[in-house]
């Protein structure tokens, strides 16, 4: 299974060009949230109370991430919060995630390690 997920990860990340730093951080905001909430997530719910960026998204948040995998260099100073393309980037990876719950593929910590 973590093979095929980590495969399945691969593609996306090739489809997607979610290896930019905006994208990067996105996919591992959404990754907690999905740690917290559960999966199939709900993109509406990971939007801001006015539906402008994504919940949470954020330079602290990106980094609490990378610092519990030992990794203190920053990604990006804003955290892809200021970037347009976050809330879009946001849904194509909760897409991918829960078409991934839905074939029973997903194991959030495989994602978090790859």
């Amino acid at each position: 299974m973590a093979s095929d997920l980590q495969e399945a990860l691969i593609a996306f990340n090739k489809e997607r060009k979610f290896t930019r730093k905006g994208p990067l951080c996105v996919a591992l905001v959404v990754t907690q949230h999905a740690r917290k909430m559960g999966l199939p997530l709900d993109p509406d719910k990971l939007l801001t109370e006015k539906g402008g960026q994504v919940l949470g998204l954020g330079k602290g948040a990106v980094q609490a991430v990378l610092k519990r995998h030992d990794i203190t260099r920053v990604l990006a100073a804003e955290g892809g919060r200021t970037s347009r393309g976050s809330i879009d980037n946001m849904r194509e990876y909760v897409a991918f995630l829960n078409a991934q719950a839905e074939m029973k593929q997903v194991d959030l910590d495989v994602i978090l390690d790859s």
